[in-house]
């Protein structure tokens, strides 16, 4: 319980920063995926009936549908040679109705609350995350490498100095 408390937190922590505009790193596409993982694995419960493997059917299509979303909402700009991203409060809002259909879910297939398709929460969270990230990589190409180069890094570093 302590480990999906925590999840929360720093899922809604990250989410907010979502909103301002911020230096565009590679930790931006890699802690909150990792954090997931982590989440869905140690809730990992086996699929035993068709209502679960239905379920997390849905949300895997949720979960592209959000991520193709958001990556398409996302701006990403330069200034200065540095690159900067910024999903905006309709990110935020894409990010609450995602939430929201998580729940609905949840009570169409499991008529309640169990914990033995949590796991698939945090499952949904990589796709949303690895499918915006690729819809980033189509969209601003140039900005993704730079992120996850050594020049990047370094020039982020001399601005924060």
């Amino acid at each position: 319980m302590a480990n999906l408390a925590l999840g929360i937190i720093l899922f809604i922590f990250i989410i907010g920063r979502q909103v301002k505009e911020r230096v565009l790193k590679r930790s931006t596409f890699i802690i909150l995926p990792i954090v997931a993982l982590y989440e869905a694995i140690s809730m990992y419960h086996p699929l035993t009936s068709t209502w679960m493997w239905q379920e997390g059917i849905v949300l895997l299509i949720i979960g592209v549908i959000g991520g193709v979303t958001q990556g398409m909402i996302t701006k990403v700009y330069e200034r200065d040679g540095i690159y900067y991203s910024k999903g905006g409060y309709v990110y935020a809002a894409c990010w609450i109705i995602l939430i929201v259909l998580r729940i609905l879910v949840k009570f169409m297939f499991d008529q309640g609350i169990s914990t033995e398709t949590l796991w698939l929460t945090w499952l949904s969270v990589i796709v949303i995350y690895g499918v915006r990230g690729l819809v980033m990589y189509l969209r601003f190409p140039n900005a993704i490498r730079y992120a996850f180069s050594e020049n990047g890094k370094m020039k982020q570093r001399a601005m924060i100095k």
